[in-house]
């Protein structure tokens, strides 16, 4: 292979996703290797930490103004705090501890790990808990 965009990984997994649609193994693929690309350029960033990730969904917060995107408002899904290499480490770490409840997602961090009280980390928070997070130590 020639193509200097077979290279470029985000290209790829755009162009297969748009050819074969999601579940496609060269999709999956081309996924991976995407992903494996992200968390490598995040972890030699220095972003591995603690995150505070934001979850919406993205069809509701498409039709309301910003000022009602907050946690509670009509496309909040929810909202937790895990320790991960950049957002994206940071949502498979949350889709493993089963605090990711889906959507996009938006991110935070990092923060040092330790930096916010154990019983804040690792679950669903909810929109009280979101909104009197404590300060990061």
């Amino acid at each position: 292979m020639t193509d200097p965009d077979w290279y470029d990984h985000a290209k790829t997994f755009r162009d297969l996703r748009d050819q074969h649609g999601d579940g496609h193994p060269l999709v999956e693929l081309a996924r991976a290797l995407r992903t494996d690309e992200v968390l490598a350029q995040d972890e030699a960033a220095g972003l591995h930490g603690l995150w505070y990730l934001s979850f919406v969904d993205s069809d509701i917060a498409a039709t309301i103004p910003e000022d009602e995107q907050v946690p509670g408002g009509p496309s909040w899904l929810g909202a937790c705090v895990v320790e991960g290499t950049g957002v994206v480490g940071a949502a498979m770490t949350a889709h493993e501890q089963g605090c990711n409840p889906g959507g996009q997602v938006n991110g935070w961090g990092p923060w040092p790990i330790g930096s916010i009280p154990p019983e804040w980390c690792n679950r669903l928070l909810s929109q009280d808990e979101a909104q009197n997070l404590p300060e990061p130590a």
